[in-house]
């Protein structure tokens, strides 16, 4: 029963997290060299037919030797992630 309890208690605390999805790249330049330093960036995230569901910019990203990593979890106008 306690064992039960605790795992209806994590599903229930999980389900009220916001979701988040974290997103890797790596950017080059039109020569193929990595980008240094900080970038705008966009994301989007779109429907099979090219409509956007989500998007978020990020004006000022760090990048390191063309690398980047970005955590998802609200858009620029303050929406989450819709999961369903």
């Amino acid at each position: 029963l306690m064992l039960s309890l605790a795992i209806a208690l994590a599903c229930s605390t999980a389900a009220a997290a916001p979701a988040e999805l974290v997103h890797s790249g790596r950017l080059l330049d039109v020569d193929g060299a990595p980008l240094e330093g900080p970038v705008s960036l966009t994301v989007n995230l779109e429907s099979d037919d090219g409509t956007v569901l989500w998007d978020k910019t990020y004006a000022s990203h760090p990048v390191s030797g063309g690398y980047y990593t970005v955590t998802l979890t609200t858009d620029n106008s303050g929406d989450p992630i819709d999961t369903s």
